[in-house]
């Protein structure tokens, strides 16, 4: 093998080598001149893991941040609607001790469960028991009578409306309130 004196490059016989052949065969030879993917010191390949790292926590902090902004805010939103409100109530008097029932047109999005609070209201509010709920059927439109709310044997004779408030459980971060409110109806002793 010799030097070309007119361009400096060696050659072998007929065979011109470039530089880059030369480092390639240094780097054969085990004498490590170049910083080639096979010659990456161990600076240049702790900032690569460093550059990777960042890079993958970054990536997982905006999903996990886009997957929370869509469970607050558009998960099963809203999850149930009611058409006729304020609700008709199936009469405009009842006694104590009676079932209140309602007749409710909805459309229902969701199939999570869900708690119901009702409340009788004549200007004072009478809370009672929440009722929790499995889920059911979803994507169904409909007209019923609720299968009814006892009326309290200790609510005063007066006129009163009955408050609903459904809080749907539609995933991990958040619940959708759907209230509502029937029309007048009277209790009497």
């Amino acid at each position: 093998m010799g030097i070309d004196s007119g361009t400096g490059q060696a050659h072998d016989g007929d065979r011109v080598k470039s530089g880059f052949d030369m480092e390639s065969n240094a780097r054969d030879r085990g004498n490590n001149t170049s910083r080639g993917p096979r010659g990456l010191n161990d600076l240049d390949h702790k900032m690569r893991t460093i550059i990777v790292a960042v890079f993958s926590i970054l990536a997982l902090t905006i999903w996990l941040l886009a997957m929370s902004i869509y469970f607050l805010i558009f998960d099963d939103n809203p999850p149930f609607e009611i058409y006729n409100n304020p609700v008709p109530t199936e009469k405009t008097v009842y006694r104590t001790g009676e079932l209140l029932r309602l007749k409710v047109e909805f459309c229902r999005w969701s199939d999570s469960p869900y708690t119901v609070y009702g409340q009788f209201e004549d200007g004072i509010v009478y809370s009672i028991p929440p009722r929790e709920i499995g889920g059911t059927e979803a994507n169904r439109c409909s007209v019923v009578y609720t299968p009814g709310v006892p009326v309290p044997e200790t609510l005063p004779p007066g006129i009163y409306h009955y408050i609903g408030r459904t809080v749907y459980h539609v995933n991990p971060l958040a619940d959708r309130v759907v209230t509502w409110r029937s029309q007048p109806f009277e209790i009497i002793e």
